[in-house]
């Protein structure tokens, strides 16, 4: 295994090994040096930077970010926020995703689905200050000064603690599908987060393959690449043992309370919001695309429609004016409808809209069953 010695050990010494990142499936040397995705950084590099005040304190609730449209990158300790990344030398530019807005709800919905469990909230829109991790999803490897086939990167504190506000890398130039970027995309996120590569082909945090689509496994087993060893931490690892305790199990499935009104004037009246569907306690297919719909009228006006959308968790607004990449809105007369790719399980949802004068109204607010 590969580790930064010193403080300061460049990273050139991970790219002495054969394929020392997530490499795609095309090609891929079983038989060779096991290859690595992370790159060994000590953790006092952050404790040292966090007591000079650099970084903020980590948020109970975690923020993953999937960014889309690439960007500049310089080198320096972590922080998502500024662009800073332990990973490349000097200042990088990665492209954007090249792939239609088809793939990017397919991998978006898949990403979503993989930390589902836990107590994050995995969006596409940049949160700025906001503390999070950030997996860039795009470009080519050589993008960063790494070689061809590199899938993905990320950095990896030496004790297995959290890289805080760290920059991931997932190289979609060089992989093969929405479900393929998903799963490097989960296994980088989870680096970051402290976790080693098991030797266990049904979850991400593998270089196994040929046992179909992998998701997180509540499996104590050993690490490794193309053998089993120890953990890089620990003998043995379990991937969702490992996030219930580092981020927590997402909260339960009634949603309360609904999200938090902003204070309105008393002047008039203020939207009339109707759910129309789905209908409460709806049972619908799951993994495909939902409808939902509410009709809003106000004398004077509306001046925004927001869907919120429990799920893991958390509650997610989606204005209508300006929906995330993977969700739709349309309006039709009086009736707004949003059209969104969903998973499995249970998911709750009302709709918020807020008149000219700044007053607002929910509808009612509704469960949905999807299997």
């Amino acid at each position: 295994m590969v580790r930064w010695m010193g403080r300061w050990r460049t990273l050139a010494l991970c790219l002495l090994v054969t394929g020392c990142a997530r490499q795609s499936d095309v090609g891929e040397d079983a038989g060779g040096e096991k290859p690595l995705d992370y790159v060994v950084i000590p953790s006092d590099r952050i404790a040292s930077e966090a007591e000079s005040g650099l970084f903020d304190a980590a948020p109970p609730h975690r923020t993953i970010f999937v960014n889309r449209h690439g960007g500049t990158y310089s080198s320096g300790a972590e922080n998502s926020s500024q662009n800073r990344s332990s990973i490349v030398s000097g200042t990088r530019t990665v492209s954007a995703y090249e792939g239609s807005a088809a793939e990017w709800a397919s991998f978006f919905s898949c990403i979503q689905d993989q930390f589902a469990r836990w107590n994050v909230t995995v969006t596409d829109q940049d949160p700025g200050a906001v503390p999070h991790i950030e997996a860039v999803i795009g470009g080519w490897p050589q993008q960063i000064g790494m070689g061809s086939g590199v899938g993905g990167v990320a950095p990896m504190h030496e004790d297995c603690s959290i890289v805080e506000r760290a920059i991931v890398y997932v190289f979609t130039q060089v992989l093969g599908s929405p479900q393929v970027e998903c799963e490097v995309a989960a296994q980088e996120i989870g680096h970051a987060l402290g976790m080693d590569h098991e030797y266990l082909c049904k979850d991400p945090m593998t270089y196994l393959s040929g046992c179909g689509a992998k998701t997180f496994q509540d499996q104590t087993v050993s690490c490794g690449e193309w053998s089993p060893r120890a953990c890089m931490c620990s003998a043995k690892q379990n991937s969702v043992q490992f996030m219930n305790a580092r981020l927590g199990v997402a909260g339960g499935s009634t949603p309360t309370p609904t999200p938090s009104p902003t204070p309105t004037p008393t002047d008039g009246a203020p939207p009339e919001v109707v759910a129309l569907a789905p209908a409460h306690g709806a049972a619908m297919a799951g993994n495909t695309t939902v409808s939902v719909s509410a009709r809003i009228t106000d004398d004077g006006g509306i001046a925004s429609a927001v869907l919120w959308w429990w799920r893991a968790g958390q509650w997610k607004p989606f204005d209508c004016d300006a929906p995330p990449s993977h969700v739709a809105c349309s309006v039709s007369g009086d009736v707004y409808t949003w059209s969104l790719p969903v998973g499995t399980g249970t998911r709750w949802w009302l709709v918020r809209a807020k008149d000219a004068a700044g007053q607002q109204r929910d509808s009612e607010m509704r469960s949905v069953s999807f299997h």
